[in-house]
Parts: structure tokens; sequence; C-alpha cells
């Protein structure tokens, strides 16, 4: 969730301040992921992430740097102590979904009003003053919804992991949802455990969200 949020809420900025036709050229272009079918999507990232041959193995080689062997396969492939099968599928992810929360910041940024901008340029203000004093806390009410969306949309990630490394290699991808079907559907046909790590899910997505509304709630307005 954070890098979603890290990644988006400066871009949007960025579009923000660019003229209205390109705006809208790149707001499409960034948004289309999202939109697509996520079996497609997967179909590319494996194309990238294909050892020896993949477009990132070429990128390593055409740089002078010695690609993994394997970018999805390999358990002894560990960052910082997060595997990097992980990394690569997150990844993905963050890819695939933040588009959606680039069109929420864009949006809430057209809906500031510029007087308020001008008035601080007016006192003195800084492009970052404005930025941290004017502009994020207008837009408190975009975090708290795109954070609650993105920790629920990260939380049911299925087609993703399914797809790419089927929660391998070695259980290191494997997420509660991936373990939720396969106990219902492939390996032990146990609906009833199935049944209780889906309500675990809700319970877990559901403290969350109020957790972040009792922290990111505030009472700004303009």
């Amino acid at each position: 969730m954070p890098l979603n949020l890290l990644i988006t809420l400066p871009l949007a900025v960025l579009l923000e301040s660019i003229g209205e036709r390109f705006k809208t050229l790149f707001r499409a272009i960034y948004f289309l992921p999202t939109i697509s079918s996520s079996v497609a999507l997967v179909i590319i990232w494996s194309y990238m992430y294909a050892p020896g041959w993949g477009l990132l193995s070429i990128m390593f080689k055409a740089i002078g740097l010695v690609p993994p062997k394997s970018w999805l396969q390999d358990p002894s492939l560990v960052y910082f102590g997060v595997p990097l099968a992980m990394i690569c599928v997150v990844i993905a992810h963050v890819w695939q979904d933040f588009g959606y929360n680039l069109v929420i910041f864009v949006a809430a940024l057209q809906s500031i009003p510029k007087t308020l901008r001008e008035a601080a340029r007016v006192d003195g203000a800084t492009a970052w003053q404005e930025f941290w004093l004017v502009v994020v806390p207008l837009l408190s009410r975009t975090v708290l919804l795109t954070s609650v969306l993105t920790v629920i949309s990260s939380l049911q990630v299925f087609v993703i992991f399914q797809l790419l490394t089927r929660g391998g290699p070695q259980n290191q991808t494997q997420t509660l949802l991936l373990s939720i079907y396969e106990n219902a559907f492939k390996f032990a046909n146990n609906l009833g455990l199935s049944a209780a790590m889906s309500m675990i899910l809700f319970i877990i997505i559901l403290t969350l969200t109020v957790i972040q509304f009792r922290i990111l709630r505030t009472e700004w307005e303009y």
C-alpha cells in the first residue's frame, strides 16, 4: 500500500501540472492496466521475467549486470529479507493497480480551489510548502479513500499470484487468498477450512479499515 501511494500521489501532482490535452492522454495510458484483463497482464509480465531471454534479463545484460537465473522460481534469491519472487509479483500488482488511485488523486487535485494556492504563493510559500501545507491537508480524505481501497485490493490479489508463481517457490509467494482457493478446490477439497480462512481474511480487512479510519480521518475542509 505505501508503495502504491508513494508512486501515485507525486505522479498525480506531475500530471495535474501539465496541459489538459496531455493530462487526458497520460491519465488514459496509466489507467489502461487497471481495466485490462489480469490474465493478459500476467502474460506480459511472464515475458518480462522470462529467464535468459526476457526483457529484464536483456536489460541487465545490456548494462553489464548478471541477471538472476530465474526471476520467479529461485528460492535462494532474497533481498532485505524479501524473496525476489515476491518483489516481482508485487511490482506487477502495483503496475496494474496504481492507475485507479492516480485518476482519483488527479480529480482531487483539480477540485482544490486555485485561490488557496495563489494565497499561499502571495504569502511567500515555496512550492514544497504549498504542497505540504496546503495541498496534502486538503487531500486527507482522498488519501483515506485510496488507502482503504488499496489495502482491500492488495489483500484480494489472486490471479497474478496464481498464474505467475502458484505460491512458489517453496511457498514464498503463498497468500491467504491463494490458500483459500487451494484448500477449497485444488488439493484438500476442504470447504469448511476455506470458509474459516475467508472469515479470517474478512476480519483482517475490517480491522485494517477501522485502523485507517482512526488514523487518517481529519476535519480539513475548504
